[in-house]
């Protein structure tokens, strides 16, 4: 008897015992086997399959290399935004306090450097945010497959 999911199902007279055999994989390739088992099916299948897992492999390292490039780019450009903003603050404070206009002078010193400060403090502690995460991803990658293969 066949179910709608395509799997056969015996029955089983009481005293006699059923063995049910499951295999799976997981990954861009299927077992060597199995290829060969395409192979013979439709020669060249199995060199075609493998054509693809490269080609897939090629454009998924191509998109990630674009990806850190684009924020290394934007880490830079940021970085000459920001040193830019600080040098004019600072010509700026030092033209305050040049026309006697101490305070403001020092307002604009402590606002800058406050804010600057707080800049890095936050990024580091994203920073660190992000690394716990993908340790704790990491930790669970392993009970995650097993799991998969129960």
């Amino acid at each position: 008897m066949e179910t709608s999911a395509g799997h056969e199902e015996t029955s089983v007279a009481p005293g006699e015992q059923s063995l049910t055999r499951i295999e799976a994989f997981s990954g861009p390739l299927p077992p060597p086997a199995i290829l060969a088992q395409y192979d013979a099916l439709v020669p060249g299948t199995a060199a075609r399959i493998l054509e693809t897992a490269e080609g897939q492999t090629r454009h998924r390292q191509s998109l990630e290399r674009a990806a850190i490039e684009h924020d290394i780019t934007q880490a830079r450009r940021g970085l000459t935004y920001g040193f830019v903003v600080v040098c004019l603050c600072l010509v700026l404070s030092a033209a305050f306090v040049f026309t006697g206009h101490d305070q403001a002078g020092i307002a604009v010193v402590v606002t800058t450097l406050g804010t600057v400060a707080g800049t890095f403090i936050f990024g580091t502690q994203r920073r660190q945010a992000e690394r716990r995460e993908k340790r704790r991803m990491r930790a669970d990658e392993p009970s995650r497959s097993a799991r998969e293969t129960d």
